[in-house]
């Protein structure tokens, strides 16, 4: 295992220090010799972050790069649909296991017709067969199955 030093990560030295110890330790000695360029720079940054990823979904429980982009789309996205962050974290962690394994069922918060924030309402009620006017905090939580809804996201991964 190494330790990622996030503060000076995006330094050419500890890029290609970080990459040199994952590929090839014997390159470290001649890393100072000479700058790298922008290109050499983004070049290792994929090669760190493919690296990365072999240890990742689907070989391991842990989130790739992927999923963590659309991890934290999502939770930004709750966020400022009225959800504490606790809250808002729990909910975008079960959707990436949804997304893993599948599971077509979506949740309210993730639709565009979903108004309000707090006090909340179905845009496409009747569509999607919601019979009252308010939908209860809870309900918008709760992953389901829904022929009225419309994802909100622009994401490649994530549609609805």
């Amino acid at each position: 295992m190494f330790k990622l030093d996030i503060a000076g990560m995006f330094a050419p030295n500890r890029i290609a220090l970080l990459t040199a110890k994952l590929a090839k330790p014997k390159a470290v000695e001649s890393l100072f010799e000479r700058p790298l360029s922008k290109l050499a720079i983004s070049q290792q940054l994929r090669s760190i972050s493919s690296s990365v990823d072999c240890c990742c979904w689907p070989n391991s429980s842990a989130m790739n790069t992927g999923e963590i982009h659309i991890f934290k789309e999502r939770l930004l996205w709750i966020q400022d649909k009225g959800i504490r962050f606790a809250d808002a974290e729990l909910l975008v962690d079960s959707l990436v296991n949804r997304d893993r394994y599948q599971d077509e069922r979506k949740v309210c918060l993730e639709c565009l017709f979903l108004l309000g924030t707090g006090r909340w309402k179905c845009g496409n009620r009747r569509v999607g067969g919601i019979h009252s006017k308010e939908l209860p905090s809870d309900f918008v939580k709760i992953l389901q199955r829904c022929s009225g809804f419309k994802s909100a996201f622009v994401t490649n991964n994530v549609t609805g």
